[in-house]
């Protein structure tokens, strides 16, 4: 999962190729589901964010980018939430739902130390 400040940054570079690429950039990021709505009005701009079910979960009339960001981090935090924890295949650690795995040259690395420590 990209963090925030990487988001951010992806859709301050997409917004000097236009407006639709940082739509299709929400798009691409917003979980199946999610529906954002962007709100364009004289003198005002805000936009709001809906959850599967049809409720509402956020509104913002904070720069439309700035909001859009917080509202993708917040669909995709709440989506791997409700993930079942899994747990890595290669050394039996649980995670959460985002399904992280440890990387081998990580085991490896812990197993040395493991077994330099038990030589003591």
């Amino acid at each position: 999962m990209r963090s925030e400040q990487e988001h951010f940054e992806e859709l301050k570079a997409a917004q000097a190729n236009g407006f639709e690429e940082v739509c299709n950039r929400i798009c691409r990021d917003l979980p199946t589901g999610w529906i954002m709505t962007v709100d364009l009005e004289s003198g005002y701009g805000g936009a709001r964010l809906w959850d599967p079910n049809g409720t509402q979960q956020m509104d913002s009339d904070a720069p439309i980018l700035d909001a859009v960001n917080r509202f993708v981090e917040h669909a995709v935090k709440c989506e791997a939430a409700k993930k079942p924890k899994s747990k890595c295949e290669l050394c039996g650690k649980m995670f959460d739902g985002a399904g992280t795995i440890c990387s081998r040259e990580r085991v490896e690395s812990e197993l040395a130390h493991i077994k330099k420590e038990s030589q003591r």
